[in-house]
C-alpha cells in the first residue's frame, strides 16, 4: 500500500516538473488537472490490465506508475527544462471556498459521514461495484463479481468503481461505506474544480468572484444532481467531457510541440471516456475528429499528425471499447440491455425541475464575456 501511494506521488511530482508550456502557469490549475487525469490514468491502466488478462494489484499498478514517472523524470532531465508556476491568490481563495461548500454539503447531507442519505437505491449498486473491485483489482464481470447485476455493466462506468475500489483497497482499516462517502464528496469537488479550471482558462477575467458564482450554480445543478442519486459516474463522465475541452484550450496554437506528449494525454482522455460513460462517445468523439481536421486545415498540424491523431486517440479507443462492450456480450456473452432501453429508461433523477431562463442568463453572461474578450483583443 505503502509503495503504491509513493509511486502515485513520484508520478505526481514527475509530472508538474515536465516542461509542458514555455510561460508560467498556474500551479493550482495544474494540480487540479492533475488528479483529474490521474482518475482517466487509472482508468486506462485497470482496463489494460484486465483486456490483457493481468492480475490487478496495488503492487503492479505500483511498477507502472513508478516506470510512466521515471520516463517523464528522464526526458525532463534529458531537456534539463522544468515547467515553471505562478501562484495566485485569489485563485486560492475561491478553490479553498469551494472546497468548504462542497464538503459542508456533504457532511450534512450525510450526517458527518455516518448516515446512508442518497435519494435512489442505485448508489448501492455503484458501492457493491467499487468493494468487489477493490478485492480484485481488476474489470468487474460475471466472473469475478458477486452480484448478477454486472453482467450488464461488463467494465461500463468503471472510472468510477476503480478509483473508489482502489481508495477502498488503500484505507482497508477504515469502513467502506465511510471511505465511499468521502469519495463521492471528493469527485464532486473534483467536477466542480474542473469546471472552474476550464471557464477560468475560457473566458481569462479577473473577475473571480464571478467564476465563483457560476461555478457554484454550474455544482449546484447536474454535478449535485448525480451526486445525491449516487451516480457519481455520470458526474465523472461528465468530468472527463469537460477536461477533454480544457485540453484542447491548453494546447490550442501548440499541437506540434511536444507531440508526442499532448497524443498520450489525448488518448488517455479519449479511451477512458468510453470506459467511464459510452453514451458520451458519438458526439465527443465526432467533436474531436472535426477539431483535428480543423487543425489540419488551419495548418497547425500536417496531414500525418492528423492521421496520427485521429487513429491512436480516437480509433483505437473505439475499436477497443466497441469490441469490449458490443461485440463480445452479443456473441459470447448473455444478452444485456440495449442502448435504446438505457436511454429510453427515465428516471426521477432525470426530471427537469430547474427552471430554464437560470440557464439561459448564465449561457448569455458567458456568450457576454467572450464578446467583450474578443472585442479587446480587436483594439
Amino acid at each position: 500500500m505503502l509503495f503504491y501511494v509513493l509511486s502515485v506521488l513520484y508520478l505526481f511530482i514527475m509530472f508538474l516538473l515536465y516542461k509542458k508550456s514555455d510561460k508560467k502557469i498556474s500551479i493550482i490549475s495544474s494540480i487540479i488537472y492533475v488528479i483529474a487525469l490521474l482518475f482517466c490514468y487509472n482508468t486506462v491502466i485497470v482496463c489494460f490490465n484486465s483486456l490483457l488478462n493481468i492480475d490487478g494489484s496495488l503492487l503492479v499498478f505500483s511498477i507502472i506508475n513508478s516506470v510512466v514517472a521515471t520516463i517523464l523524470g528522464g526526458v525532463t532531465l534529458k531537456r534539463k527544462k522544468i515547467q515553471k508556476y505562478q501562484f495566485n491568490k485569489k485563485e486560492f481563495v475561491v478553490v479553498a471556498c469551494l472546497i468548504i461548500v462542497i464538503f459542508l454539503i456533504g457532511y450534512f447531507r450525510f450526517r458527518g459521514f455516518t448516515s446512508i442519505s442518497y435519494e435512489s437505491g442505485d448508489s448501492a449498486i455503484h458501492y457493491r461495484q467499487a468493494v468487489y473491485f477493490s478485492e480484485k483489482l481488476s474489470l468487474l464481470n460475471e466472473y469475478n463479481s458477486k452480484d448478477i447485476v454486472y453482467k450488464n455493466f461488463r467494465g461500463a462506468m468503471s472510472i468510477s468503481y476503480v478509483n473508489a475500489g482502489i481508495l477502498i483497497n488503500i484505507f482497508s482499516d477504515f469502513k467502506s461505506y465511510n471511505v465511499f462517502f468521502c469519495y463521492d464528496i471528493f469527485c464532486l469537488v473534483l467536477c466542480s474544480l474542473v469546471f472552474f479550471t476550464t471557464i477560468s482558462k475560457l473566458l481569462n477575467t479577473k473577475k473571480k468572484s464571478f467564476l465563483l458564482v457560476l461555478t457554484l450554480l454550474y455544482t449546484l445543478a447536474y454535478p449535485m444532481n448525480s451526486f445525491l442519486f449516487g451516480f457519481c459516474y455520470l458526474g465523472l463522465g461528465v468530468m472527463v467531457a469537460n477536461l477533454l475541452y480544457l485540453t484542447v484550450l491548453e494546447f490550442d496554437k501548440t499541437w506540434n510541440n511536444n507531440f508526442i506528449y499532448k497524443l498520450v494525454i489525448m488518448f488517455i482522455l479519449c479511451f477512458s471516456l468510453f470506459f467511464s460513460y459510452y453514451l458520451f462517445v458519438p458526439c465527443l468523439y465526432l467533436a474531436v475528429g472535426l477539431y483535428y481536421i480543423q487543425l489540419w486545415k488551419k495548418k497547425k498540424i500536417d496531414f500525418k499528425k492528423m492521421i496520427l491523431y485521429g487513429g491512436i486517440t480516437l480509433v483505437i479507443p473505439f475499436v477497443i471499447g466497441f469490441v469490449h462492450f458490443f461485440l463480445l456480450p452479443r456473441y459470447i456473452m448473455e444478452t444485456e440491455p440495449t442502448i435504446s432501453f438505457i436511454v429510453a429508461s427515465e428516471g426521477y433523477s432525470y426530471q427537469n425541475f430547474t427552471p430554464i431562463y437560470i440557464f439561459i442568463m448564465i449561457s448569455a453572461l458567458i456568450l457576454f464575456e467572450l464578446l467583450q474578450k474578443e472585442k479587446n483583443k480587436k483594439n
